[in-house]
């Protein structure tokens, strides 16, 4: 399955990217997320899944501008990865009483499954799985 990239603003410092299903999604989220910025120029380019992996580390989020995969990609990423798997309960920041602990995979793919509100990201040493709590939300 295809997807699409936007770049806008490449060579300053407002350069960014979304990553998206269609071309137009990719222009709506870079759009979005350039708020009041000007978009100076932009190409949107059609790339493959193994694009995303290869060389760039994969970030899945519940929300989704902040990801550059989909949870299926994140989903086959705890699958395949030969990473240690730590896992976070809260946010960060705060000093949560679950921070980085060792998690199986059977069980960071149910989680990612089941959870309403959890990160992914590929990190270079590790795999990390961050679930949000409510209290993380407010």
């Amino acid at each position: 399955m295809p997807k699409y990239k936007v770049v806008w603003n490449k060579g300053t410092k407002y350069s960014a990217e979304v990553i998206a299903d269609s071309s137009e999604e990719a222009w709506n989220k870079a759009q979005r997320l350039s708020g009041d910025m000007r978009i100076l120029d932009h190409f949107v380019e059609k790339i493959s899944i193994d694009d995303l992996s290869a060389g760039k580390l994969l970030k899945y989020s519940f929300d989704s501008r902040y990801a550059n995969c989909t949870k299926d990609e994140a989903v086959r990423l705890l699958e395949t990865t030969e990473k240690p798997i730590v896992y976070t309960l809260g946010l960060e920041f705060r000093g949560p009483g679950t921070h980085r602990v060792p998690m199986a995979r059977e069980e960071a793919i149910k989680k990612l499954k089941s959870a309403a509100v959890v990160d992914v990201d590929e990190e270079k040493d590790c795999v990390h799985v961050n679930e949000m709590t409510g209290s993380d939300m407010w």
